[in-house]
């Protein structure tokens, strides 16, 4: 049995979960009469010897050459072993899910159970949400109530898996059809809590199997330590529990943002998709080329957005990190002298860290904090000659690259030069016009490389990619991913390679056309509005906190162990969300592409631009989108950043502006506090919660519609700003369960000619002390007013 076989298996080794559950399908008498512990093990078989068994034509003949009888008896004994690779793939099984969560409420209805969201077993008071038993999509991404989930679907979802077998010519594709149609499908369904899914399941397995069986086969474990890390895993305790049997790797690219916004405000819709995009796929084809090189498949990719990734990797691989380190840093400065870097770190792991797995990604971070201090220290032999041996290139007047200073030449027009970097990234942002798919073709990393183009990274690796509208000139032996589509079908309906996650489209229009769609018409064909941009940048608050917490009910069992597949599982739709949800929820509400340009969007965090009434209000309903997602759970908050600029404002700057309105966002007390208390949003420099922002927006939107529909002039506005000390008090009494007549009659002196506006906001004073809605920031009155002022101003167009 050679590896891809072993993956194969370790990938299909549970998939008669979902044939049992069809209550469909009668096994072979032969099979029905083997003396193994779990009926999937024989279904799992069942469903190999039925496709080795199939017509020739039926399978791909690269798949076909994988199923073997040995693969087939892999998946039958994986419970009962008897060689050292079904011994290997028991170990991976066990830790992929040890400590199932039990709950004997499932035992009876197996076959009926669904998919319970992992985030319904986060923290307290959160609203239980499963998934439908339907294909992964952009619908179906959505968890909803028990009652309403579609719990009977195994046959059509098994008879659509294997309609697309027989274009499966690769792991790869394997791992994406399984990720399509088996991430709704509970690994467990009897006695034990549903929130792991098959494809979770079944994607970890195959990553710890192949680790172990690659440094088996390297002789770096034998056989009978397998025998010793079984009887630790029942017992927990002996000495190869202390055995480093894993190697965990983490990449994180930095210097991000000045890169993407460091670019003149003229023209910059032109280059920062083109920018945001790059080093998105970065660490992506470095996470691909590291696994290359290991000859392992995308199953040992724990996590890959936002900039960076983690890795489960053998440790017979820590030597070629090494040269892996060296070679990307290497081609990196090259190319940008050292504006971005991507440093990696690595940890080993034993048994004892892999069942703590949250406290070995503690010290995965503090070791890539301590990388990160000493960046570039892989190539310090070319340092010195690339900082302090003077160059020859001499830089006339004029021939200053507008972005990063380098040499450059006039590109377009002659109003701006630039060196061929950065103008290859401006071509790139063209290329992504249009554009559907990502081909991707495999070269020689060895050939050296002129670096004057940002191509020339991946193609440092061993790939070249490109960005294309449609595949009729695309040749066999090209990868094909799709771009922004769970859909694995081509026009021709053959089977795609994969799909890329995050946001690569973008709005064909400049920054100030996106700003002027903010204006609105009047009856005297008058506009009025404020052509302004936001900048809105949104994460994911406390993510170390919440895989601790999903484990520290598994802690305090007695046999205190983790389950890895659970934390896999967590870190899988968090990306879902920011990956797919987000770029499905973006082009719902802007499907014009005309006011919403998402600069990037993936991992835990997104970072958008757009006509500021349309960033602001699409802030809020991310929010929204995600609390539905998480099932309101309350430990899941995301904090947030906007900043309104003029459109032509310089763009490094308004990008520094909207990371330290987020930093304020996290960091904000309310008087009285001493902990900080996240999921907040500073706008024009003032800190709100969402529902204080809200309450903000309906405020501005109920003054504006006054003062445009004729009923009030503009000086309603510095009426309600003179009411702030009379509006303080009142909040502070009413935040008290108090109220003094006196200071309502006060506040609405100011005003008493306007008494529609008064009651609104008498209304949220009397919410505050009688409803469960509670505002502590006053100054929302401040910002309503902003959004007031903006909608109401005058045009001049």
């Amino acid at each position: 049995m050679n590896g891809e076989q072993f993956v194969l298996g370790a990938l299909l080794h549970d998939v008669g979960k979902a044939l049992e559950r069809c209550r469909y399908f009668d096994l072979p008498e032969k099979l029905r009469k083997e003396k193994v512990n779990h009926a999937h093990a024989k279904y799992s078989a069942f469903l190999i010897q039925t496709l080795r068994s199939a017509q020739s034509s039926f399978l791909n003949p690269r798949l076909k050459d994988l199923f073997t009888k040995e693969v087939e008896k892999l998946v039958l004994f994986h419970h009962n072993p008897r060689t050292p690779e079904e011994l290997i793939l028991q170990i991976a099984d066990w830790i992929s899910d040890e400590e199932w969560e039990e709950d004997e409420e499932n035992l009876q209805m197996y076959y009926k159970v669904p998919l319970l969201s992992i985030f319904s077993q986060n923290g307290e008071n959160s609203k239980p949400l499963y998934y439908s038993l339907k294909p992964l999509d952009y619908e179906t991404l959505m968890p909803t109530t028990k009652d309403t989930v579609e719990t009977t679907n195994y046959k059509l979802l098994m008879d659509q898996m294997l309609t697309d077998f027989p274009m499966v010519d690769s792991l790869e594709k394997l791992i994406g059809i399984l990720e399509i149609y088996f991430s709704s499908i509970p690994a467990q369904t009897t006695r034990f809590k549903t929130d792991i899914s098959l494809y979770d399941h079944s994607r970890v397995t195959a990553a710890l199997a192949h680790a172990l069986y690659i440094d088996w086969k390297q002789d770096l474990l034998e056989t009978n330590d397998f025998q010793e890390i079984k009887k630790w895993i029942e017992q927990k305790d002996g000495a190869i529990g202390f055995k480093d049997i894993f190697l965990v790797v983490e990449g994180d690219l930095s210097g991000t943002q000045n890169f993407i916004f460091n670019i003149p405000s003229k023209k910059a819709a032109r280059s920062l998709k083109g920018r945001s995009v790059y080093l998105d796929l970065i660490p992506r084809y470095i996470a691909k080329y590291i696994l290359d090189q290991c000859q392992l498949t995308p199953a040992n990719i724990l996590y890959v957005g936002g900039g960076n990734f983690q890795l489960l990797l053998p440790c017979s691989c820590e030597e070629k990190m090494i040269q892996i380190r060296k070679k990307v840093s290497s081609t990196l400065w090259d190319l940008h002298q050292g504006e971005i870097a991507f440093t990696l770190s690595s940890v080993k792991t034993n048994l004892e860290g892999i069942f703590s797995f949250p406290i070995t990604l503690e010290k995965l971070h503090d070791m890539m904090i301590k990388e990160k201090q000493r960046r570039f220290w892989e190539i310090k032999e070319d340092l010195y000659d690339q900082l302090f041996v003077p160059k020859n290139e001499i830089i006339q007047e004029r021939e200053h690259c507008i972005s990063c200073g380098r040499k450059g030449t006039p590109y377009s027009d002659h109003d701006e030069v630039l060196c061929p970097i950065c103008r290859t990234l401006v071509e790139l942002t063209e290329t992504l016009k249009n554009a559907k798919y990502l081909v991707e073709k495999r070269v020689s990393p060895d050939q050296r490389f002129s670096h004057s183009s940002v191509s020339d990274f991946f193609a440092s690796l061993g790939y070249t990619i490109s960005f294309v509208a449609s595949l009729s000139k695309i040749k066999t032996e090209e990868k094909i991913y799709r771009l922004e589509n769970m859909d694995l079908h081509g026009p021709d309906q053959s089977l795609l390679d994969g799909f890329l996650s995050g946001s690569f489209s973008f709005p064909n229009k400049t920054f100030d056309q996106i700003a002027l769609t903010s204006l609105h018409s009047e009856n005297n064909d008058k506009k009025t509005g404020s052509p302004r941009l936001a900048y809105l940048k949104m994460d994911l608050d406390n993510l170390g906190k919440l895989f601790s917490n999903i484990t520290s009910k598994e802690k305090e069992r007695s046999r205190e162990a983790t389950s890895f597949s659970r934390i896999r599982t967590l870190s899988r739709r968090i990306e879902l969300f920011f990956n797919f949800y987000l770029v499905h929820l973006i082009r719902k509400y802007d499907p014009d592409q005309t006011k919403i340009y998402p600069v990037f969007v993936g991992g835990d965090d997104l970072f958008i631009v757009g006509n500021w009434e349309a960033a602001v209000d699409f802030a809020r309903k991310i929010r929204e989108s995600f609390q539905e997602y998480t099932g309101k759970n309350p430990m899941y908050t995301l904090s947030g950043g906007i900043v309104c600029v003029p459109y032509d404002y310089p763009v490094i700057r308004t990008g520094s502006l909207a990371e330290e309105a987020l930093v304020a966002s996290k960091t904000y007390l309310y008087p009285g506090e001493d902990t900080t208390v996240k999921d907040k949003v500073t706008i024009f420099n003032e800190t709100l919660t969402w529902s204080e922002l809200k309450i903000a927006w309906e405020l501005g939107e109920k003054i504006a519609h006054t003062i445009n529909q004729g009923n009030s002039s503009r000086a309603l506005i510095h009426k309600i700003s003179n009411s702030l000390n009379d509006f303080n008090p009142l909040i502070d009494q009413s935040n008290q369960k108090i109220i003094k007549p006196p200071a309502i009659w006060n506040f609405l002196y100011h005003l008493r000619n306007d008494r529609g506006i008064a009651d609104l906001i008498e209304e949220i004073i009397l919410n505050n002390i009688f409803r469960d809605q509670k505002i502590k920031n006053p100054r929302l009155i401040l910002v309503a007013n902003r959004f007031a002022e903006m909608k109401t101003r005058k045009a001049m167009v």
